[in-house]
């Protein structure tokens, strides 16, 4: 058993740790006869069966949100790709007014 005393005398804190329950369910397993040792295995066995088949259930279904996340970052890069041109686009378009119209102030129109 293991206890800690911490904090003040008008806040102490105690915790107490043991691990009895360990030692009880090591002992309680030690006197189990065969046939109930026979039906814990048994127990055992099917828990870690539905286990296994709901491992394999939830591993398709992540098989399939990691493919459907990386289409949506195939789509998200081709947006960015999408936008920057149409950016790009109406930069040099507004470049290109700006340009006439300074030549316009010069007298270099067209």
């Amino acid at each position: 058993m293991t206890m800690l005393l911490d904090g003040t005398l008008s806040n102490p804190g105690f915790n107490i740790k043991s691990d009895l329950d360990n030692q009880l369910a090591q002992a309680a397993l030690s006197q189990l006869t065969d046939s109930q040792k026979g039906k814990l295995d048994e127990l055992n066995n099917k828990l870690n069966s539905m286990i296994g088949n709901q491992q394999s259930l939830l591993s398709g279904e992540l098989v399939d949100v990691n493919s459907m996340l990386s289409a949506a970052q195939g789509d998200n890069a081709a947006l960015q790709e999408l936008l920057q041109a149409k950016l790009d686009n109406v930069v040099e378009q507004q470049k290109n007014k700006l340009l006439d119209k300074l030549k316009g102030k010069f007298g270099q129109g067209e």
